[in-house]
This record gives C-alpha cells, sequence and structure tokens, in this order.
C-alpha cells in the first residue's frame, strides 16, 4: 500500500473502468487509504472542474471524485464530469457516510435490524425496490413524499453483491481484513486529522429513545439523560456487520427519530443519504453507506472517519469479486447515456437555478433575520387609509423641496403636529413619492422608512429599526454583500442575538454607496427607544437625509440631536377636511340617498369643517356620529350637538357604546379592552378565537365567533382592522391614551381577564391532547388554533400588570404550570419575541429545561411562586434553556421578593454562575436593579467583585448600562475595585463614557481613585471613547479636569478629536479644536 512513491504510473483515460463517489473529505480519505497503488494524474475535459485522484483496486483502475458541493444535484454533476473525461468507466460506487434507521430491540440470535454505528449498509433490491428511494420532506404535516423509487445498480455489481453476501455468511471475505490493514496504515501517519478514523468504541455508539431529544449546546451527548438510552443486546466483537436493503435519499439531512421510524416502518428504509438520487436515475450505480449516526438531533462526526472507512472497505472487498471479464463486457456510462452534452447542459442548468432558487431563499431570510418589522405592509395601509387628493401640497412646500434638493446642508426636515393632524399620511407622501424619483432613469438614490406604532413597542427596538433600514437599502441590491451573510449565519451558529455594533457600521458603508440616501421615520414620539435611535441616526451623518414626523415637542428633541434641522407645523387645511368630509358624505350618499341631501349635506360641511381643530381625527369621529343616525332630523340634531373637544368626541362614543343592546355593548367593550391592553397587535383571526372564549370552555366555539362587520359596527369606528397586516387596531394613539386615563372606569381587572382567557385557551382538550413530534406539528397546531402563541407567551405578562390577583386567576395558573403535558406550550412561554418556529428550532435546548419557577420568575408573581416553591414538583435550583439559575433569573429581572424567598429556604446557590458566568448580582447590577443588588451585597455571602467569561465585574456592568445609585453603592461599599479591567483592558470608567453616563463619570473621577487617561487594550483612553461616541458633555468634562490628554494616540493612530471628525460630531471637533488638540493622527 506505498502510495508515496516518486515513480508513479502514468496510465491513459480509457484504462479506467470504474468511478468512485466520494461527497465529504472523510470519504475521499477513506477512499484513498483502500487504493493498491496510486497513480499520477491525467488531463482532464475542458468543461470539468472536478479534481480526482486515481489509482488501482486489485485488478482494477479507479476513478476517485468528490463533489465541491453537498447534495444531490452536485453529485450528478460531479459524476456527469468524471464520464466525459473518462469515457471507458462502466459504473460509480457512491461509497461514504449515512444515517442509520435501527428497528426496536431484537432477540440475541437476530442481526436483520440491528443496525450499530459502523455498520455498512448496501442499497439492494428487495422486492419491488431498486435498493434507493427518493423522497422529499418539504413542509408537509409529518409527511413524505415519495418521488421515485430510482433504477436498480447494473448487473455485473448485483451479481458481486451476491457473491459477496455468500462470502461474508460464512466468513470468507476480506472486508474486515482490508479495513484492520487501512485502521494499522493510517496509525502509522502522524497526520492528526486521519488519526481520527480509529474506532470510537461502543460506549460512544448511544441510540436514545425516538422521543427524546438532544441537550445542551454541545455537539455529544454528555448533557442528554443516560435512561433515555436504547437498552441493546452487546454485540461480541466489533467488526461492522454488513445490511443489505432500501436506502432513502433526500433533499434534507434526516435529524428527526420519529420521521426516520416513519420511513423505515412505512418503507422498509434501512439508512438515509443526500447524493443517491442525483444518479441512479441515469448511471450505473451501486450505494454502500458506512453509519455514522442514528438519523435523529444526536448527530456528531465523531463516527464519520471510522464509518467511511468500514464502507471503504466493503467496497474494496466488493471490486475483489468483480471479474474483468465481467466490466468488459459491460457497456460504457457514455454510451448508456444518451444525448451526453444535453444531460451536462441540463444538470448544469438545473443546479444554477437550484442555487439561484437557495440564494434567493437565503437572502429572504437573512433579511427577516435582520428586522421583524414590516413597514411596507404598514405603508399600504396608511395609502388605502388616505383620502384621494388630501395631502399633496406638502410635496410642493418650498422647505420641503429645499431638504430634497439640498446635497450638503439641510440634512434633516421635521415635521410636527398635534394628534390627528395628518401626519403620518403626508409621511405616506413623501415615501410613495421617493420611491416614484428612484425609478427614475438617472436616479442613484436610496431609501427607507419606517412607521412607529405605540402597538407594537416590544418590536420597535433600536436594532431592529436600525436592522429595517439596513433591509430595505440591501433588499435594491441585487445580492447581499459578503459580510451580512457571514455575519447572519456566525450569530445563528452561535445562538446569539444581533446588536447595533454589528451592523451600524454595515448600514454606514451601505449608505455612503448611494449618491444619496432618504430615511423617513413616522410618529418617533410612539418609539420609547427614540434617544438610542436618533444616535444611531446621527452617526450616518452627512450620508443620509432625514425626514421625521411627531407631535408638537418632538422638535426639541431631534434639536438635540441634529444642528442642521429644518421644521414644518402640520395642520389639516381647510381644503383637505373638505375633501375627506365630501367623501364620507358621498359613500353614505350612495349607500342610502333617502337620508342624505345638498341641503343637510352642505350644513354637515359647514359645521364640520369650521370645527376641524386643524385635525383630521376630529373631523372622523364628527362625520361618524352624525352619519350614525337613520333619519335626516336625527343628523341634523346631532350636528348640533358635536363635540368640539377630541377626548369629549372619545367619551362621547364610548357612552353611545354602553347605550347599544347588552350583546352589541358588552362585544364593543370587550373589543376595545382587547385592543387596549393587548401586548402586541393581534391579527385578525388571533382576535376572532380570543372573543370566542368562555371561561370554563374545554374546547374552542368556532359557532361563538361574531361576524366580522357585526363586531367592527358595534364599536362606531373606534376599533379597525389593516388589511395589509390583517391587524385590529384603534382608529388612533390618542385613543389609546384616551382609554389610559379611563381604564380604571372603563375596564376592571382588565389584564386578569385576559389571563384567564390565555388560560382557558391553552387549558382547551385539543390543544393539550394534541402530540407535537416535529415542527410540521406545531406548525400545524399553531395554524388551527391562532390565539395559541400569543396565549402561550403573553399570558403571564397580563398577570404581572394587575395589581390585585383574584385567588381563582392564581389556582388556574398555577394549575396550568403543573400540568406535565402541557410542558412545550409553557416553554413557548419563556419569550414573548420567539415565534413558535423558532422554538421547535431549539426544542432540544427548551424541553425539560424551562421550568416551572422560571415561567413564575419570568412573569414575575409571588403568588403563584410561592406556591410552587412550597411544592415538592419543581426543582428550586433548576437552570432554563440557557443554563441560567432560578436565581440569576430573578435577580436579573429584579424581582426581589422572589430573590428573597430563595435565599430564605436555603436551597440555591447565592453566587451561582450562568452560561457566561454572571453571578446573581451581575444581573441585577447590570439590569439596575438597586433594591436587589443591595439585599445580595448584603447578606454578606456574594463575591463583591465577580467576574464573567468578559472578566466583568458587578460594577463594570452597572457603570456600562448608566445606573449610578448601584455604581455609587457599591463604590461607597468600599469593597470594590474601582478600576477593574476587564477582557479588553476598559475599565468602569471606561464603560460609562462609552455609554454616555455623566453622572457616573463625574462621580468615578471625583472619588481620586481612577486613572482618567488608563488605556484599552487598543490604546484608547476615556475621552476617545466619549468624543467617538458623541458624548459631548463627557469630553468637556474630561478635558476640563485638565488630568486627560487630549492627543492621546490610540493604537490605530487616531486621536479623541479624529474619532469625532470621523463620526461626525462637529460639537466636539469645535471644542477639542478650541483647547488646542493636536488634528494630527496616522490615520487623518
Amino acid at each position: 500500500m506505498d502510495k508515496r512513491s516518486e515513480d508513479k504510473k502514468q496510465l491513459r483515460h480509457e484504462d479506467y473502468t470504474v468511478g468512485w463517489l466520494a461527497a465529504i473529505l472523510p470519504e475521499q480519505n477513506a477512499a484513498k487509504v483502500m487504493l493498491d497503488e496510486e497513480h499520477k494524474q491525467l488531463p482532464t475535459d475542458g468543461d470539468d472542474d472536478n479534481t480526482y485522484i486515481l489509482g488501482r483496486v486489485g485488478v482494477h483502475n479507479v476513478v476517485i471524485a468528490r463533489p465541491a458541493i453537498y447534495g444531490t444535484n452536485s453529485a450528478a454533476y460531479t459524476a456527469v464530469n468524471m464520464v466525459k473525461s473518462f469515457r471507458s468507466l462502466r459504473f460509480v460506487l457512491m461509497v461514504g457516510i449515512g444515517g442509520g434507521a435501527p428497528g426496536p430491540p431484537v432477540p440475541e440470535d437476530s442481526l436483520e435490524e440491528d443496525i450499530r454505528l459502523g455498520d455498512v449498509v448496501v442499497g439492494f433490491p428487495k422486492g419491488s425496490h431498486s435498493g434507493v428511494l427518493q423522497y422529499d420532506m418539504g413542509k408537509l404535516e409529518s409527511q413524505f413524499t415519495i418521488r421515485s423509487h430510482l433504477n436498480k445498480p447494473p448487473k455485473v455489481l448485483l451479481t458481486a453483491v451476491g457473491v459477496l453476501q455468500t462470502q461474508h455468511d460464512f466468513e470468507e471475505g476480506e472486508m474486515i481484513q482490508y479495513l484492520n490493514t487501512a485502521l494499522q496504515h493510517i496509525s502509522a501517519k502522524k497526520t492528526k486529522k486521519l488519526k481520527t478514523c480509529r474506532f470510537p468504541g461502543r460506549n460512544k455508539d448511544l441510540l436514545f429513545k425516538a422521543d427524546y431529544h438532544h441537550r445542551g449546546n454541545t455537539k455529544d451527548c454528555s448533557a442528554c439523560d443516560s435512561n433515555q438510552i436504547e437498552k441493546r443486546i452487546d454485540r461480541e466483537m466489533d467488526d461492522p456487520v454488513v445490511h443489505y436493503g432500501l436506502i432513502a435519499s433526500g433533499n434534507t439531512l434526516m435529524k428527526s427519530a420519529q420521521k426516520r421510524n416513519k420511513l423505515r416502518d412505512g418503507e422498509q428504509v434501512v439508512c438515509f443519504e443526500m447524493e443517491a438520487a442525483g444518479l441512479m436515475d441515469n448511471f450505473p450505480c451501486l450505494v454502500i453507506r458506512g453509519i455514522c449516526d442514528y438519523s435523529d438531533d444526536h448527530k456528531n462526526d465523531l463516527w464519520q472517519p471510522y464509518a467511511a472507512l468500514a464502507a471503504g472497505a466493503y467496497a474494496k472487498d466488493l471490486l475483489r469479486v468483480v471479474q474483468p471479464k465481467e466490466v468488459e463486457h459491460t457497456k460504457a456510462i457514455a454510451d448508456v447515456l444518451e444525448g451526453l452534452c444535453d444531460i451536462v447542459y441540463q444538470i448544469k442548468r438545473t443546479t444554477e437555478r437550484i442555487e439561484s432558487t437557495q440564494q434567493d431563499k437565503q437572502c429572504d431570510e437573512t433579511l427577516r433575520w435582520l428586522s421583524p418589522l414590516e413597514p411596507g405592509k404598514r405603508h399600504q395601509d396608511v395609502r388605502c387609509m388616505a383620502t384621494p387628493g388630501t395631502g399633496e401640497w406638502f410635496l410642493k412646500e418650498p422647505t420641503f423641496q429645499t431638504w430634497f434638493d439640498s446635497a450638503n446642508t439641510n440634512h434633516v426636515l421635521c415635521c410636527s403636529g398635534i394628534p390627528g393632524a395628518g401626519k403620518t399620511v403626508i409621511a405616506s407622501h413623501v415615501i410613495e413619492s421617493l420611491a416614484k424619483r428612484s425609478m427614475d432613469p438617472g436616479q442613484e438614490f436610496g431609501f427607507a422608512y419606517i412607521y412607529c406604532d405605540y402597538r407594537d413597542q416590544a418590536a420597535q427596538t433600536p436594532i431592529n429599526l436600525i436592522g429595517s433600514l439596513l433591509g430595505q437599502l440591501l433588499s435594491k441590491s441585487p445580492s447581499l454583500p459578503k459580510e451580512v451573510i457571514q455575519l447572519h449565519h456566525q450569530k445563528s451558529r452561535e445562538y446569539k442575538t444581533l446588536e447595533q455594533g454589528d451592523i451600524e457600521p454595515i448600514l454606514l458603508h451601505i449608505c455612503q454607496k448611494f449618491n444619496r440616501v432618504y430615511i423617513c421615520i413616522d410618529a418617533i414620539d410612539e418609539c420609547q427607544f427614540q434617544e438610542d435611535f436618533l444616535k444611531s441616526l446621527r452617526r450616518l451623518l452627512p450620508s443620509i437625509k432625514l425626514f421625521i414626523t411627531g407631535r408638537p415637542h418632538i422638535p426639541s428633541i431631534i434639536n438635540q440631536y441634529f444642528a442642521d434641522m429644518l421644521k414644518i407645523i402640520i395642520e389639516a387645511n381647510e381644503d383637505d377636511v373638505k375633501k375627506f368630509v365630501t367623501t364620507k358624505i358621498d359613500e353614505d350618499w350612495t349607500r342610502d340617498k333617502y337620508l342624505m341631501d345638498e341641503k343637510l349635506k352642505q350644513e354637515i360641511l359647514g359645521k364640520i369643517g369650521a370645527a376641524s381643530q386643524k385635525m383630521f381625527l376630529l373631523p372622523a369621529l364628527q362625520i361618524r356620529m352624525v352619519l350614525d343616525e337613520r333619519t335626516k332630523t336625527k343628523r341634523r340634531t346631532a350636528l348640533v350637538k358635536l363635540p368640539t373637544k377630541l377626548y369629549e368626541a372619545f367619551g362621547n362614543i364610548v357612552e353611545r357604546i354602553r347605550q347599544q343592546s347588552q350583546s352589541s355593548s358588552a362585544l364593543a367593550m370587550d373589543i376595545l379592552m382587547w385592543a387596549h391592553l393587548a401586548e402586541r397587535p393581534l391579527r385578525i383571526s388571533e382576535f376572532l378565537d380570543a372573543l370566542a372564549v368562555k371561561l370554563g370552555d374545554k374546547n374552542l366555539d368556532i359557532d361563538n365567533f361574531p361576524s366580522r362587520q357585526s363586531w367592527l359596527d358595534c364599536c362606531l369606528g373606534l376599533v379597525i382592522t389593516d388589511e395589509e397586516t390583517s391587524t385590529v387596531r384603534l382608529v388612533h394613539f390618542s385613543l389609546q391614551e384616551y382609554l389610559h386615563s379611563q381604564r380604571g372606569d372603563l375596564f376592571k381587572k382588565g389584564h386578569e381577564r385576559i389571563a384567564k382567557t390565555c388560560l382557558t385557551y391553552l387549558c382547551f382538550d385539543n390543544i393539550t391532547t394534541s402530540p407535537i413530534l416535529d415542527k410540521e406539528d406545531l406548525d400545524e397546531l399553531a395554524k388551527k388554533y391562532s390565539f395559541l402563541g400569543y396565549a402561550a407567551s403573553q399570558w403571564g405578562h397580563h398577570i404581572r400588570k394587575e395589581a390585585n390577583l383574584s385567588i381563582e386567576v392564581v389556582n388556574l395558573s398555577v394549575s396550568y404550570l403543573l400540568q406535565p403535558q402541557l410542558k412545550i406550550r409553557r416553554d413557548i412561554a419563556f419569550d414573548s419575541e420567539l415565534k413558535l418556529y423558532e422554538i421547535w428550532r431549539h426544542r432540544s435546548r427548551f424541553l425539560e429545561t424551562f421550568s416551572d419557577l422560571h415561567n413564575a420568575i419570568y412573569f414575575g408573581r409571588l403568588e403563584g411562586f410561592r406556591f410552587l416553591v412550597k411544592t415538592a414538583r419543581v426543582d428550586i435550583d433548576s437552570r432554563d434553556i440557557y443554563r441560567e439559575w432560578t436565581l440569576n433569573w430573578a435577580a436579573g429581572k429584579g424581582y426581589l421578593e422572589i430573590v428573597k424567598l430563595l435565599v430564605e429556604t436555603g436551597r440555591v446557590d447565592i453566587d451561582s454562575r450562568d452560561d457566561y458566568n454572571k453571578t446573581p448580582l451581575s444581573c441585577a447590577a447590570e439590569s439596575g436593579y438597586l433594591g436587589t443588588v443591595k439585599f445580595l451585597v448584603e447578606t454578606g455571602r456574594v463575591d463583591i467583585n465577580s467576574r464573567d467569561d468578559y472578566n466583568k465585574t458587578p460594577l463594570s456592568w452597572a457603570a456600562e448600562n448608566g445606573h449610578f445609585k448601584i455604581v455609587k453603592f457599591l463604590v461607597e461599599t468600599g469593597r470594590v475595585d474601582i478600576n477593574s479591567r476587564d477582557n479588553s483592558g476598559q475599565t468602569p470608567l471606561f464603560w460609562a463614557a462609552w455609554g454616555g453616563h455623566l453622572r457616573i463619570v463625574k462621580f468615578l473621577v471625583e472619588t481620586g481613585r481612577v486613572d482618567i487617561d488608563s488605556r484599552d487594550s487598543c490604546d484608547q483612553t476615556p475621552l476617545s471613547w466619549a468624543a467617538k461616541n458623541g458624548h459631548f458633555k463627557i469630553v468637556k468634562f474630561l478635558v476640563e479636569t485638565g488630568r486627560a490628554d487630549v492627543d492621546s494616540m490610540d493604537n490605530s493612530g487616531q486621536t479623541p478629536l479624529s474619532w469625532a471628525k470621523m463620526n461626525w460630531h462637529f460639537e466636539i471637533v469645535a471644542f477639542l479644536n478650541n483647547v488646542g488638540s493636536s488634528t494630527t493622527s496616522t490615520n487623518q
């Protein structure tokens, strides 16, 4: 087996008769080590981009080829090219690894279905089966599409397999000898990669029960429950056993034990792989697979090298019994395949189409990953609501034209107005205008937009807002930048969330590629993270032109971040109000000609137009009050009594709702309650399910659904639906504010009532008894029960917001938490931001890890938690799916009473560490809960200077996040290291300067115990970080101490002044220039 000789033989292309296809590197290594002689390389066909290993196995000359990518079509493309270059090939052996489909435990005297890791499976015809079955998992509910039973292997191989099978039965084959010789040959090598080919040991051969999923983040099964391992009879020997049967070749990797068993039992499949289906329709081929896993989610790479070697040993033994004359008499593949060039072209085209589709799918997934916001749908809803012809005056405004046309000045246009003035409609006109102009020839500008919405605060985080802007700009490019795709893969692989620091540089880079970028932000007053969002937008200057709308106080806020700002006050002008009211009257007149005439029309126009208060919302409510009356006389009476103030109008309509029939009034008030108190916008289907639930119900009664028109009509215009987003909402944000002010009178125990509805829904018999084997089952359940996702993720939030809970809802929630069959539904509740499919994707980390205590802590209710602690059925020191201890979770949430209760039990580790080695004290300090921090410190049992994986202390976390009182408390204990450095060499002072927390910076500096000019691992100082991030007041304070080096240069050659210039912080630039800072930097 010495293949390292310098004088290798060189044969001709036509001398090679056997093709050997290896899909991955371990398979190629196994093939190479099986060669008795390695030959010199030969030139290939001009279009052939394959790389080959040539050699001899026994008396047969073999071509070993490895595809560039993994999958069915890549294997076919590789094989076609192989045949083009080596036209004398008679057949192809597909030799490599696969996943086994083991049967249930079998009697001691049977090896029929007793498949073990390291065994070999040969795709061999049985009954009507050819040996390989092609299937497609697709997106069906736990079912498969059987696409075809592919061609049988050629006669020469079937004959050889029969001969070898008989020889192996009598222990006469050479397979084990070939395997052992190869292992000895490899053991003599010094290459670390090859040494992994050794037999891993039967203690590493673990078959788990089909309904038990992998645990933990590691590839091995160290975190899995050994009690879930199937009991199997020990084999007397470790040599691989050869099995013959049906191999399933699919479009995706099989990693579901339940689906594996369905195909095993239904089609008698014994092995799963991904390449054979691409070959066996056209090529004379035999599939040989070494078993490296059990086709479940307990996969790892440990068995791959040995399994590949075992398959290679079988292939070599097979070629030993293949007679050269039979090979010679077998037709060449090139002759069998008619129109070879056409086949190559078609496969290439198919591959290109598949790759293009995959790229498009990957692109869509990445854009969705950047942000869950869907501004496009919101835009379409706004455009549908707008009255034609209104608001168009704005685009002709000179100030708007100046903002749009100016190149290097007037970067920001801020448009403010009172509630209901039509700001959102104006913003939609600007967005629509930009969209149309961007399509004009010669226009090379980008644009993106956000509609802020009071209903969706949880989703409107700075990272989602910035991600949405980036996604919109990227969607106009033919392909995604490599760094975005790599970032997506990296974060997904590490189960980490996207951070602003990840994408802000990419967004700035993308903006700089355009001649100009317009960004429109509507209703920024409805975004709770205004400050962080505006800071991010400021860092994009001067590459962007920014259009912002908001209420009258917004310009003063914007002015703090953008000095170069134009302003327009938006008011509903008389002409637009008249157009709006006229449209409503004409629509009513069309429906019922007896209730309107020209005289009444003019009376309405005169009264409502004059009382509009320069807004659209009040006339909209007024015209509805008038037109709801069913006679002309009553309409004239209503016209006289019209409210002239917005809140008066809301109160008037609510009173009219209450005066409806009992059933209509009750339904309308329920709808208002849900629309007002829901944690996120509810889809129409969710809304209907919620309204149909009655306490005590055992199943959803679809006959209890109100008709869509009836439940909208009974709300008298206060509740509407957005068609594009299919969501239900209040007519305006100002109504949300009004209902909040009246909540005590209108919706007593509203959050508790919603929580009861959620819990009742979750306990429906049809939901609790539905089997969930995989993602498709979960998706199907969620489709059938639309309200499931909301109920599971939000019930506890509603409980948390109710001041005084009734014993009824406490008992209901505790009962729900203690029902074991509801485990996976409860796990959904741990994070309301996760969608059902994401929960299923990480199911192995959810099941049996997110405890009932974590549920109770997450929703912060002491009543249910105290009950659970007292019961013996919960583990008080359990971990969640992120391996965070119960105490860490409670401390990080600031639930002081729960923290006290846990500590007082004496059953928890007060310094327990999560997966990042953070203690409860660090969690509380990071989140800003002073009471919890004080309690933990005053126990005298915590390490006040504990360090996590980042080497950060509780003091550093508090300083970074601006929690002044915690910083002050910790420092004043006299026990903290005030100059503690983390892995980046940064102290608490660095983090306070970085985050813009002036009060903390001043406090730390004034202790006299910090080095104001200390340097981190990049040689940057606190002053550098403050200048870089635009914190003018901190820069000014540090400089005026007289102790900060204003010309300090970091290891990239930048000074505080150059950092401020690079990030367009002109106020800081001017200040540093005035104090005499040098403008010199190596990268200036």
